[in-house]
């Protein structure tokens, strides 16, 4: 799940940045104000928690310039802060593609036969 902070003065920004982000497939959290008041001078800022590493990660890859910060969050959400230099999201064909998901593959273990 994304959370969409603007910290800029322009209208609607993290509204629309949040519409084209679930239109790529992310989970719609919170569009407002940052509520810690953050206000980001470059381009945007992904605060995210101990769980959310992966979360992060996959959003940086629509993100262009984004830094990372992290919080003392329990859960795998994310915050997208926008700032002052935002541009916009990557388009989509640039998007870096995930590796594919490899199962681990179970462990053997190995018991001696009783005769």
């Amino acid at each position: 799940m994304v959370n969409v902070y603007n910290t800029t003065y322009y209208e609607n920004l993290g509204t629309t940045t949040l519409d084209q982000l679930v239109k790529r497939g992310f989970k719609r959290g919170e569009v407002s104000a940052d509520p810690m008041k953050t206000w980001v001078r470059e381009f945007a800022v992904i605060r995210y928690g101990e769980k959310g590493d992966l979360a992060a990660k996959r959003l940086a890859t629509h993100v262009p310039n984004a830094t990372f910060e992290m919080d003392a969050r329990q859960d795998t959400s994310v915050d997208l802060l926008l700032g002052m230099k935002w541009k916009g999201l990557i388009p989509v064909g640039q998007v870096e593609k995930p590796p594919p998901y490899v199962a681990p593959k179970p462990t053997m273990i190995s018991v001696p036969c009783e005769r």
